[in-house]
């Protein structure tokens, strides 16, 4: 709407700002899950945690920048933007190591291919 209706002229910070909400939210509901439901012990050998967590740093640490970067100049906008790449590095850093970690095999198909495999 704000495209629309401003063109390029504006920034969109309206809805960055509840894209963040809403992914943030999400984010915390991940956890929580992860909280009540164990399903593994390990928690940190798993990559969608590394990647859930790069996400809510990332958003989270730039979420305050959004809301107050179309009130700044752009000399204190070039400032901010520090921040900001501090936060992009560490999210990059956080997937890295989920791209690293090795996937869990499947114990149970594993088991299923092998008991049939046997009886052929």
């Amino acid at each position: 709407y704000d495209f629309y209706k401003y063109g390029t002229k504006n920034y969109m910070d309206f809805f960055q700002t509840v894209e963040n909400i809403l992914l943030l939210l999400a984010v915390i509901y991940y956890y929580y899950e992860q909280i009540i439901q164990v399903s593994s012990l390990n928690i940190f050998s798993q990559s969608h945690f590394w990647i859930v967590t790069a996400y809510f740093l990332y958003f989270a640490g730039t979420f305050f920048l959004i809301l107050y970067i179309s009130s700044l100049s752009l000399k204190e906008q070039e400032q901010y933007y520090v921040m900001n790449y501090i936060f992009t590095i560490i999210r990059t850093i956080l997937l890295s190591i989920a791209m690293l970690i090795k996937p869990e095999e499947n114990k149970n198909r594993f088991k299923r291919n092998l008991t049939s495999n046997d009886l052929a």
